[in-house]
């Protein structure tokens, strides 16, 4: 519904003399139409949400310059643009939205394209998580994880063997996998952090063996927290990778212990064949 604005009351003055200084009020509408377009031509996030903030208040400037505002509109763009402002700000207060890139370390480099990238992450956001790790080493015989502790870290190994415990003795020797595997789930959005978890297995080092190590609770919500889900759609992918390598792994293995016990079990029934063709022969 249209309001009809008092020439002679200060707003309606104020409102007039606005009006009549500054150019045509159609320029905020197709100011704001090429805010539109020229956010369908970047995909970075901080710069998409400036224009589509720019955008709403480039049209409630035009809803207001009319010389009968429409209140309805103005109420309705104004929510919009507090919507956009507030995307804008969750974005830029994310410190990887203001980075474009950084420079790694060669170990650094090597953990990142073979962990990280393949699943999105991008440099600026594996910057963010590295600097939250720490790297440790274990020598062998050494429990990395003991059966029954809590759950209060997540880790990545870098190199060495690892066997899975249950009830002390080994169920999975990861000496099977390769590099680069991680030991224990990267993301499951079920973890709930604000109640204490336990771990089922334990985890023992049987040579020396180096890992990257985060607080649980720390990359959790590092994930779980992410306004846009990026982060959290990377360390799904990461993680659904990791247990479907681990699975197929183990397949092979198990097949080729199963033909290793086949090929045991036919040399076992020829030497027993032979055995019976000697001891006939003898008599």
């Amino acid at each position: 519904m249209p309001v009809k604005l008092d020439g002679s009351s200060l707003f309606g003055r104020a409102h007039a003399g606005v009006t009549a200084s500054l150019p045509h009020f159609t320029f905020f509408l197709h100011a704001g139409f090429m805010f539109s377009i020229a956010a369908t031509y970047t995909n970075d996030l901080l710069v998409v949400r400036s224009l589509l903030t720019a955008r709403a208040f480039s049209l409630i400037a035009y809803h207001s310059m009319f010389p009968q505002p429409v209140l309805v509109r103005v109420g309705w763009t104004l929510l919009i643009a507090v919507m956009d402002a507030r995307m804008l700000y969750l974005v830029a207060r994310d410190r990887d939205a203001l980075r474009l890139d950084v420079a790694l370390s060669a170990e650094d480099e090597t953990i990142f394209k073979r962990s990280f990238e393949p699943f999105g992450f991008t440099r600026v956001m594996f910057d963010t998580i590295r600097r939250h790790a720490h790297l440790k080493t274990y020598h062998a015989g050494e429990m990395i994880v003991e059966e029954g502790s809590e759950m209060t870290g997540i880790r990545l190994k870098l190199s060495g063997n690892v066997n899975l415990l249950k009830d002390g003795k080994p169920v999975v020797i990861h000496e099977h996998f390769d590099t680069h595997v991680w030991l224990g789930e990267l993301w499951d959005a079920k973890w709930d952090p604000n109640i204490p978890h336990y771990n089922a297995r334990g985890l023992l080092a049987t040579s020396d063996v180096q890992t990257l190590e985060w607080d649980k609770r720390w990359l959790h919500n590092h994930f779980m927290l992410d306004p846009t889900n990026v982060r959290k759609l990377c360390a799904a992918s990461a993680q659904l990778k990791d247990l479907w390598t681990k699975y197929l792994i183990l397949q092979i293995k198990f097949q080729q212990v199963n033909q290793e016990l086949e090929s045991t079990a036919a040399l076992r029934a020829e030497n027993e064949a032979l055995k019976h063709r000697l001891a006939a022969q003898s008599f």
